[in-house]
């Protein structure tokens, strides 16, 4: 008898301990840490992470998020069935990043389809997280300000990017383009180590938000190009107004600011359907009620870097269906 309960007993330990062993996650990435070494700030960096089904079921990814507004990304498929890949394809802007050790994270949000049988009762399928992340040790040669430019417009505007040598060495812009149409740029050179690069944003651009980059080739062997992200948010008219239509945050000790956007209607009703922050640090609330003037909160978390800045895309379906840009830029002083 004693024997018999000596196997059972083991017979459970060694049940227990293998149920208490985590399943392996189905999404994975077979290098899921890229070290990019020593970069320039500016100069372009694009990635790539294969991630891959290994699991038996098919895996539907439903965002990627970036731990800060600096990377635009494409994922190239978001269904994979067991077996298949996807290669998510990012674009690093290091003009904002400061010199010395940095880091970028990325989270992948995904649901493994179909429900979990063995539960009681069964359980539709929950959000997974796959962890992604890019290293680099950055030096800055070039001082690029501002380190990406966010432009919310009904009409032809102008914005400058200044380029200074950081040494004092001479600078020369040899080419600037951009690729999207409606969008001019040229630039001005002083004598000695600056630059001044102006975009212009003519009648032809088209309404909506776009996403660019302004490509500057310089007289430089260390640095030859740096990208400067635009983004552009053309308005098809001035149905509402936005006040104040950028906002700019102090840090206070707490890390914590926050500012309202009012949103008016020329004598209509408004009402926010959506908002959106590029940056996990930016937070933004607003009213589910239609009104004569819209309050939008941002506020800025405690953990926010010491300076940085966001887009954040508002949706009205009243006075009309449009999307409202705000740029919001922080710094501690």
């Amino acid at each position: 008898m004693g024997g018999v309960m000596l196997i059972t007993s083991v017979f459970a330990a060694m049940t227990a301990s293998a149920s208490a062993t985590p399943a392996a996650e189905p999404l994975v990435c077979p290098e899921p840490l890229l070290d990019l070494g020593r970069i320039s700030a500016g100069l372009p960096q694009r990635l790539c992470f294969t991630l891959a089904n290994r699991g038996s079921r098919p895996i539907h990814i439903t965002a990627v998020q970036a731990g800060c507004g600096c990377v635009r990304r494409h994922l190239s498929k978001q269904e994979l069935s067991p077996g298949q890949q996807a290669q998510l394809q990012v674009e690093l802007f290091t003009l904002a990043a400061g010199e010395g050790p940095q880091r970028w994270t990325f989270r992948v949000l995904y649901r493994v389809d179909g429900a979990n049988p063995n539960t009681s009762p069964p359980t539709s399928p929950t959000e997974q997280v796959l962890e992604l992340e890019a290293r680099a040790v950055v030096q800055r040669l070039i001082h690029v300000e501002p380190a990406r430019v966010i432009i919310s417009t009904y009409t032809t505007t102008r914005h400058t990017i200044r380029l200074a040598d950081r040494h004092g060495r001479p600078l020369r812009v040899l080419e600037v383009s951009s690729g999207l149409t409606g969008l001019k740029v040229s630039v001005t050179q002083p004598e000695g180590d600056q630059a001044i690069v102006t975009i212009e944003a003519v009648a032809e651009l088209s309404a909506g938000y776009h996403e660019t980059s302004i490509h500057i080739k310089i007289a430089n062997r260390d640095i030859p190009q740096i990208d400067v992200p635009v983004v552009i948010h053309k308005r098809k008219n001035r149905a509402v107004v936005v006040t104040p239509e950028e906002v700019e945050l102090d840090i206070g000790g707490t890390g914590a600011a926050a500012a309202v956007v009012q949103i008016r209607g020329n004598g209509s009703s408004v009402r926010v359907v959506a908002c959106l922050s590029d940056h996990p640090a930016v937070q933004v609330r607003y009213p589910q009620q239609a009104a004569a003037v819209s309050a939008v909160r941002i506020s800025l978390a405690g953990s926010a870097p010491p300076e940085g800045e966001a887009v954040v895309r508002v949706q009205l379906d009243k006075p009309i269906d449009e999307e409202i840009v705000i740029p919001v830029r922080w710094r501690r002083r």
